[in-house]
């Protein structure tokens, strides 16, 4: 904070500063610092989404967008083969 609060009164024109909690990076804006970072909290949220099993990786880019590389579906019996479905209905109707 003390860093940050010098950096204001040399008139730094962009100050980026790292928090380790929410009530730490509201002082550091009041203090002046323009992009207050989160990576221990980011890094915690990352980390919940890849337990979970279906996500490769997680990456939040921005408010609202998010980078995801996750395993395609597995493939039920009924959507692997559309055309065999298709086939044995018109040859059921041919035979009637």
């Amino acid at each position: 904070m003390l860093i940050t609060g010098n950096l204001v009164d040399m008139g730094t024109p962009q100050i980026w500063a790292k928090a380790i909690s929410a009530e730490h990076g509201r002082i550091l804006q009041r203090i002046g610092a323009h992009h207050v970072v989160f990576p221990e909290s980011d890094a915690g949220a990352r980390v919940a989404h890849l337990v979970s099993g279906k996500l490769l990786d997680y990456i939040e880019v921005e408010n609202g967008f998010t980078i995801v590389k996750m395993r395609p579906p597995r493939e039920s019996r009924a959507s692997r083969s559309p055309s065999r479905r298709c086939a044995s209905a018109t040859a059921s109707r041919s035979s009637a």
